[in-house]
């Protein structure tokens, strides 16, 4: 016979079936096809396809060596559709379609992980069966035979009414063998749960226990709504007491919202019997299917409004509808699927996209609940971008009953309370590096394709991928890049097969381990545009040892700047007593080296303040920081703190053996600049006039520094160091003049100590 497609034809022809298995045996034939294929191919290019196909190709082999038992081959006819064909023991048409009906959404949704993302569409999937029978055709006729056949089923609806499987479904509804499990749904800014969402789970052992195939198939069969019901009732009944503010987020099919049969008040007579009212309920409602009736969708939504019912809209940017029906809509809760969350802290598009869904909800006054969140760097990202809540399995994974995990949100996040030396943009950027892959120059395009598809449960997903020579790294690939050159025409058969330096860049960021973030951060923004968002290679020593997103270097610059906003004198904008204690106790004892505190305080500023004012005594507040700065950075060590207790009181934190070259140059500076703050009559008479506590007028003398240095011992306690710093500051105020005092006496059982004869040095 003649072949109608010379793809077809010879894709048949290459089939490994031994004749004598063709004779002997019994053989079965299942054909699934790409629905519009041909418009996907002409609107976004040969290479979306291709990837598309072979997702199908890798999906097909996984499934069929789980399901079938005996010989089975699986062949590609053309672009846009496979067939499996596999030995049955009898030609029961019931349970090849039981078998279609297991594989075809599994297929489906693993070809839509390359088409959505990609295309902003999704694909359907045709699926038909055949047997091929053997009535002295050749063994290739009767394939093409078989397989053209299946493919005409394929045009046709499945009969399922005769199917097992309903009668299964009908048993899972009816039972009920549903079990509610529950996720909750973390609050970012109080670390609170506001809710559980109700997912549903077949029967273990069953075809029906993953809700992809519980709700396609109830879907296919027309048993969604009854599906759906018994969902809700489980969940309901099984999930216990809810806490103050506490919500239940309930899964709704639009289809399902609009069904007459969802009016007739079933869902509040059972929230009733289990004491919860509306105001305990969320309708999820989710964005992946189309609403065909807005009229009626609307006026049933609103309807539920009135009786308490809060709104979600689910799988944002996963869907049909857009952000226009959303707007329509006005959820309460708006839940970025997941496909966005993954990635987002790396990969520029989806977090503008994010940022913009987060924008978008705050003008319409809804909260953003970010779904899938499954590391940290993911969870991190959000949070910064302002993010209201999140679930996904870092923070809990589903479970029954109720989860109630002791998850610190906060400690999941960039530490609050950073060092002095961060503040002042002295972080190292070996302490935000992560390892991530390293491959060598040969490895194959297909092999770093795979590498970055691979994101299981317990593994981050890869977003940046560094190409070493022994160690050295050449070059770096991201994610986002790659996605862009294999979307190209012909860009996967151009590229698939050839090795990572043909698509690596070859000049990548490479920074030491040892370099400050800040530094870096310049670097980063400095590149050009098409890498603005390209990962930092980290070497130390030459040698690779992580990367760095610029994402991350960003969102710790900014969280270092609203720390130092939060924590630092408005006046001087030095650290305040937020980080002062912190800053003490993480420097005794550390690293063998020896620390001194030295406390700065004005003498007879009141006075000064009373008769010339608080703008002026601001001023030589201002003044007296620049002068400690000045001389600390001068003369002391880089890491050396500088805090500003309030007031004219001030603390430095510097090595024991740089203390009294800071100071010199401290009280030198006043001694020589002092008078300038004060009027030439003031500053001939050496004196101003003013009040003293007592009401009564007083010649004061003009402004001066008093240093007290009290050296720190190792195990020394802040009651300990305070103790002596009051009676060395005592000291120092008690002598005239611009002067340092040291203690250099180790602390007595009291605290106290008494200054050996000489320890006081006046300048």
């Amino acid at each position: 016979m003649q072949y109608q497609s010379t793809t077809q034809a010879q894709s048949l022809h290459n089939i490994n079936v031994s004749r004598n298995l063709f004779v002997q045996r019994k053989m079965a034939l299942l054909y699934f096809e790409i629905n519009d294929f041909h418009l996907f191919e002409s609107f976004f290019g040969s290479a979306v396809t291709l990837q598309a196909m072979d997702k199908a190709n890798t999906c097909l082999h996984k499934l069929c060596s789980g399901l079938l038992r005996g010989f089975s081959e699986i062949k590609a006819l053309d672009n846009s559709s496979h067939i499996i064909i596999f030995e049955t023991d009898q030609p029961d048409p019931q349970a090849v379609v039981n078998l279609l009906v297991k594989i075809r959404p599994q297929v489906r949704e693993e070809v839509n992980k390359v088409f959505f993302p990609l295309t902003g569409q999704k694909a359907d999937l045709k699926a038909g069966y055949s047997f091929i029978t053997n009535n002295g055709s050749t063994f290739q006729e009767s394939i093409y035979k078989a397989a053209m056949q299946a493919r005409q089923s394929s045009a046709c609806k499945l009969e399922l009414n005769e199917l097992p499987l309903l009668q299964e479904l009908r048993n899972i509804i009816e039972l009920p063998g549903i079990k509610a499990l529950y996720q909750p749904i973390m609050d970012f800014r109080t670390n609170n749960i506001i809710g559980w969402e109700a997912l549903a789970r077949g029967p273990e052992n069953s075809q029906f226990h993953t809700p992809l195939a519980l709700f396609d198939f109830a879907e296919d069969t027309g048993m969604l709504f009854q599906l759906e019901r018994t969902c809700r009732e489980q969940a309901i009944k099984s999930i216990g007491p809810l806490g103050r503010d506490q919500k239940i987020f309930l899964n709704i099919h639009p289809q399902t919202l609009v069904d007459p049969n969802f009016k007739t008040g079933e869902t509040m007579r059972l929230l009733e019997q289990n004491g919860l009212t509306p105001d305990n309920v969320v309708f999820e409602i989710t964005e992946r299917h189309s609403t065909r009736n807005f009229t009626l969708f609307f006026e049933s939504l609103n309807h539920y409004r009135q009786q308490g019912y809060m709104v979600a809209v689910d799988d944002l940017g996963a869907g049909y509808n857009g952000l226009f029906s959303v707007a329509e809509i006005k959820p309460d809760f708006i839940k970025i699927d997941m496909s966005l969350t993954r990635g987002v802290d790396s990969n520029p598009a989806k977090r503008a996209l994010v940022e913009a869904i987060i924008t978008f909800a705050e003008k319409m006054d809804a909260k953003v609940i970010a779904e899938g969140i499954e590391t940290r760097n993911q969870l991190e990202a959000l949070v910064a971008m302002g993010a209201h809540s999140g679930q996904g399995f870092f923070l809990a994974r589903p479970e029954f009953p109720k989860p109630a995990p002791s998850f610190n949100f906060k400690a999941y996040i960039p530490k609050e309370t950073l060092s002095n030396a961060k503040f002042f943009g002295r972080m190292k950027i070996r302490e935000l590096t992560e390892t991530t892959v390293a491959v060598a120059r040969e490895t194959k395009i297909s092999s770093i394709k795979s590498y970055f598809e691979d994101e299981g449960d317990d593994n981050d997903p890869i977003s940046a991928i560094v190409v070493c020579d022994n160690e050295i790294p050449e070059g770096l690939i991201m994610s986002h890049h790659l996605d862009q050159q294999l979307s190209n025409f012909y860009g996967v058969a151009l590229y698939y097969s050839r090795d990572v330096t043909n698509l690596m860049d070859s000049s990548p960021l490479i920074v030491d381990a040892d370099e400050l973030v800040e530094q870096v951060a310049n670097m980063a923004v400095k590149r050009n545009k098409y890498k603005y968002f390209d990962n930092i290679i980290v070497t130390d020593q030459g040698r690779y040892l992580g990367t760095v997103s610029v994402q991350k270097m960003l969102d710790t610059l900014t969280k270092i700047q609203v720390e130092i906003a939060k924590g630092v004198n408005p006046l001087t904008g030095l650290p305040g007593n937020t980080y002062i204690e912190s800053a003490v106790e993480s420097r005794i004892g550390k690293n063998g080296r020896k620390i001194s505190i030295i406390y700065a305080d004005l003498d007879n500023f009141k006075a000064y303040n009373d008769v010339y004012g608080f703008k002026h005594g601001d001023q030589i507040i201002q003044f007296m920081a620049k002068v400690l700065t000045w001389a600390t950075r001068r003369h002391g060590l880089g890491d050396d703190f500088i805090g500003h207790v309030g007031g004219d009181d001030f603390i430095i934190i510097t090595s024991t053996d740089k203390a009294d070259r800071i100071c010199k140059a401290i009280v030198r500076c006043f001694q020589r600049l002092g008078k300038s703050f004060y009027s030439e009559e003031d500053r001939k008479r050496g004196y101003i006039q003013a009040k003293n506590r007592d009401g009564q007028d007083k010649n004061f003398p003009m402004i001066s520094i008093s240093l007290a240095i009290v050296d720190c011992f190792e195990n020394m306690t802040l009651n300990q160091i305070s103790k002596l710093a009051a009676g060395t500051k005592k000291l120092a105020k008690s002598r005239p003049g611009n002067v340092f005092v040291r203690n250099r006496r180790l602390p007595a059982d009291d605290g106290c100590a008494i200054l050996p004869k000489g320890a006081a040095i006046a300048v």
